[in-house]
């Protein structure tokens, strides 16, 4: 790097001084040997850089390395870019894809009291409702059935492929597609509570909603999902 090159220019700045008073002492004495003084000046310029100097620039590298992962929990791919990052002062990303893997997470989800389940009264204090688990008895039949039912997936060698979002939704719920038309839960007894799609009304961008025809037993439900704006209308 470049302040490695710096410090070894001060270091052969100082032995070419070191050399040239030794030259201008000792050349024109008659009683020294040319040869063996032209060999002490070589060493004087040699020996001035150490030969530990790589070595210990590599050690400061993992120790950085070290320090990183366990102080600050950042993982580096490339250990000898660290002395480069010491000089940024902006780290502009493009997207978070290069970061980040490919799978959304789900952390919660928030319902109005309308839609959870149990019979906790209605929070008047003007505080936010709070994030529940997509597979907790806090959601209501009816929002789960818009989670896991109202949705563009289709399964592909055993998997729910389609959009990353919908993906998550349906495994932090805890359901799975048994079927191209069929979700029911992941685990435990699905005995009438399997959901059938009977139709699929994909999104459409001028309504911002999509909608499904899903069977749960002998009940049939319409469920909608889209922008808050587009589905308040039709409430």
């Amino acid at each position: 790097t470049a302040d490695a090159a710096v410090f070894i220019g001060i270091l052969l700045l100082c032995a070419a001084g070191a050399a040239r008073y030794v030259y201008l002492a000792s050349w024109d004495d008659p009683t020294r040997n040319k040869a063996a003084l032209a060999l002490h000046l070589v060493v004087i310029v040699t020996s001035v850089v150490p030969p530990e100097l790589p070595m210990e620039l590599s050690l400061a590298v993992t120790t950085s390395l070290a320090e990183l992962g366990s102080k600050c929990g950042i993982f580096c791919t490339e250990p000898w870019r660290i002395p480069l990052a010491g000089k940024a002062d902006v780290v502009a990303l493009d997207k978070t894809g290069t970061l980040t893997s490919d799978e959304m997470v789900v952390r919660g989800i928030v319902l109005p009291h309308a839609f959870r389940g149990g019979d906790g009264d209605d929070d008047d204090d003007g505080a936010p409702p709070p994030l529940v688990d997509a597979a907790s008895d806090a959601v209501s039949d009816a929002a789960r059935r818009v989670l896991v039912g109202c949705h563009s997936l289709a399964p592909r060698a055993g998997e729910a492929m389609g959009d990353p979002l919908e993906r998550a939704v349906l495994r932090d719920a805890g359901w799975a597609l048994r079927g191209r038309d069929v979700v029911a839960p992941a685990e435990g007894d699905v005995d009438g509570r399997a959901l059938l799609i009977r139709r699929r009304y994909d999104f459409a961008s001028q309504l911002r909603r999509m909608s499904a025809v899903v069977r749960e037993g002998r009940q049939e439900h319409v469920l909608t999902k889209g922008a808050p704006e587009a589905v308040r209308a039709l409430l």
